[in-house]
């Protein structure tokens, strides 16, 4: 039982809490200014499509089965990212009506969330780290 609670509280990593309690704030400022619509969905819309990605992984896993897609769900969120990357990229260079401040902040929350996801897919995944957990 205390490690399926430990397993829990790894669940709980910087990177949990730091994307959890920024991207309500990064949405609730772009909401309150008038810019939560437009280009600024295509965020909204990957992310919901990697949560829908995710979520059926958890179901999944949920009647004892094991993934072995997982690493490849970690991946995708990060590719999410990169898009989304891409896209202020795209922004900056052709938005005319919402300010370019608000793509240099994206741009800069992106680069943070690539950095995490990154961090965390060398150490869960790479084959050094299995080796290690496996002795």
């Amino acid at each position: 039982c205390s490690s399926d609670l430990r397993k829990k509280d790894a669940q709980f990593s910087f990177l949990h809490v730091y994307h959890h309690s920024t991207i309500g704030i990064m949405w609730g400022f772009l909401l309150n200014i008038g810019h939560g619509n437009g280009s600024a969905s295509f965020g909204a819309w990957i992310n919901s499509l990697v949560h829908v990605v995710m979520y059926s992984h958890y179901f999944y896993t949920s009647f004892g089965f094991k993934n072995p897609l997982k690493p490849l769900i970690t991946k995708f969120q990060i590719v999410q990212f990169y898009l989304c990357l891409l896209h202020v990229l795209v922004f900056l260079a052709m938005e005319t009506v919402v300010p370019t401040q608000l793509g240099y902040l994206q741009f800069a929350y992106h680069v943070t969330m690539v950095g995490l996801f990154t961090q965390f897919y060398k150490k869960s995944y790479s084959k050094s780290v299995k080796s290690v957990k496996s002795t």
